[in-house]
């Protein structure tokens, strides 16, 4: 009797002592992650520069959550390489001057229009690893760019053109080379959804992809950027 009492009480310590450890996992992981994701936000690597003039504009869009790159479809190489995920905007739409391209969870993005939308189930196979999409928004002008939500950056043609080669490789092509348009899912205003390659998970999330398209750009940005703050943080909004 007094060795099982031993035992049992053996086994009670156990799992206190590991629910304890567990507790403070769960406590101690988001301050990590928060403590790293800061740390990264302002270290630099070098960038791809390629000395040539700045000379065309791209923009960043962030809603304090998440993060879109805008291009102007006007140049040559965008339409051509960006082309399977273009053409599925309402006719009624075009012409269009530039496209808004997010990428992220196809779980919480195809789902809400605001963060606080997002159900407990679906923020929980965000986290734990969901499939990808894009997110492609058509903007009539460039003055429907101007809002103190919008970024500007000065990139060189060949950044651009990188940044455009970034994008495309991980546009998801079915066997016959075409875009998989997700019918019927949209947030009302003209927008498309597109199945991209990729997996979401919280050490790769929709700002993570913003960040590396910008340093693929040449755009001088921390080297892991999960966070919308994380790129914006530095930045000077256009109003």
């Amino acid at each position: 009797m007094k060795g099982e009492a031993l035992i049992i009480g053996r086994n009670y310590y156990i799992m206190i002592k590991t629910v304890k450890y567990s507790f403070l996992s769960l406590v101690a992981l988001p301050i990590i992650y928060l403590i790293i994701a800061g740390v990264a936000a302002v270290i630099h690597f070098p960038i791809k520069d390629d000395n040539n003039p700045k000379n065309h504009v791209i923009y960043v869009y962030s809603n304090g959550f998440h993060t879109d790159i805008i291009l102007p479809i006007s140049h040559g190489y965008v339409r051509k390489n960006l082309a399977p995920i273009l053409n599925d905007f309402p006719a009624s739409l075009k012409p269009i001057e530039y496209i808004a391209i997010g990428w992220g969870s196809k779980a919480a993005y195809t789902s809400m229009v605001d963060i606080t939308d997002l159900p407990a189930k679906t923020i929980f196979k965000a986290i734990m690893g969901d499939e990808t999409v894009f997110h492609i928004t058509p903007i009539r002008r460039q003055i429907d760019l101007i809002s103190n939500h919008t970024y500007a950056f000065e990139v060189s043609e060949a950044g651009l053109k990188r940044l455009v080669n970034f994008i495309a490789k991980d546009i998801y092509l079915d066997p016959s080379g075409q875009a998989v348009l997700l019918h019927g899912i949209s947030q009302g205003y003209g927008d498309v959804y597109f199945k991209a390659k990729g997996t979401y998970w919280p050490l790769v999330t929709c700002n993570v992809w913003t960040g590396r398209a910008l340093r693929q750009a040449g755009v001088q940005i921390g080297v892991w950027t999960p966070f919308a703050q994380s790129i914006t943080f530095s930045q000077k909004p256009m109003i």
